[in-house]
């Protein structure tokens, strides 16, 4: 990613992603899913859930960009390693 660049920005561009932020670059992100709620989005890191057992959301703003290589994005049906199915769609992070 180009320097100065984070990962709200990035997935910004991906078509189906909605990025949600409170304002500046530094404020807390969140993304949803092809007009899915926040919740109805799972963000993965290496396939593990990053968010925790009674929220569902996951503020993507607290990871470094410059640390991952890939995003996979899943929109509706996801495949089975993934979890369970995510009416919205999964981020995968790599």
């Amino acid at each position: 990613a180009p320097a100065g660049t984070t990962l709200a920005r990035e997935l910004d561009l991906v078509a189906g992603v909605d990025v949600r932020s409170t304002g500046s670059p530094l404020a807390p992100a969140w993304i949803s899913i092809r007009g899915s709620t926040l919740q109805q989005t799972r963000v993965l890191l290496n396939g593990v859930p990053l968010h925790g057992a009674l929220d569902t959301t996951f503020d993507i703003s607290v990871l470094p960009v410059e640390l991952l290589q890939n995003a996979v994005v899943w929109r509706g049906y996801t495949p089975l390693h993934a979890g369970p199915p995510s009416a919205g769609g999964v981020l995968d992070l790599q």
